[in-house]
């Protein structure tokens, strides 16, 4: 695991977990329980205009996700929890760039850099659901990392579009009214049967 900063980062934004693939992920993952521990609840939250009225409320729910925890409580406990079995290299860092494919050798990228999708909280979300369908693939296909990486990227690819695409809807819908009229709607990414 390589990480730019030079120790394990603390604060940030929350993180949102939404959705049957997500939870069903976290829960394969054992993480459940203590992320439930570290949830925020959410806020709501009130658009305003240049005077201070109230445009629109969304209520907590909406905004948080079905858990919400702090990047930084996030953070923590993944590290917590790979200690055992990952190496982590901090004051490094890999570059990001868009590829067509998400591995080269022995190197596999997973989150956003591979499959950027940020955007309207989705990113680490994806990035959940990528390590454990990482996981799987490289536990199932023994020593072969090549299948391994090729099988991931297959059942993650669409998954990730998607998330992207919701991301797309999402900054839209926060951002000023381009001046044209235009609809935005949000749906949801489809999910990835991890089996």
């Amino acid at each position: 695991m390589v990480e730019p900063a030079p120790a394990l980062r603390q604060g940030g934004q929350a993180v949102d977990f939404r959705g049957e693939t997500h939870l069903t992920v976290l829960e394969r993952m054992g993480l459940i329980p203590a992320l439930r521990d570290l949830q925020t609840g959410g806020s709501p939250i009130r658009f305003v205009d240049e005077r201070g009225r109230t445009l629109l409320r969304l209520p907590a729910e909406f905004a948080g996700g079905e858990i919400e925890v702090l990047r930084g409580d996030l953070a923590q406990l993944l590290y917590e929890r790979g200690l055992p079995h990952t190496e982590y290299l901090f004051g490094d860092s890999i570059s990001r760039a868009d590829v067509d494919t998400w591995s080269t050798g022995r190197v596999c990228l997973v989150g956003d850099a591979a499959c950027g999708a940020t955007i309207g909280g989705m990113g680490s979300g994806t990035a959940m659901v990528a390590a454990y369908v990482l996981a799987v693939e490289l536990a199932r296909a023994g020593d072969d990392h090549r299948t391994a990486f090729t099988r991931y990227e297959n059942r993650l690819r669409k998954y990730a579009k998607g998330c992207q695409a919701g991301g797309n809807r999402t900054g839209a819908s926060s951002s000023p009214p381009p001046p044209r009229p235009a609809c935005v709607c949000a749906t949801a990414c489809c999910p990835v049967r991890c089996s």
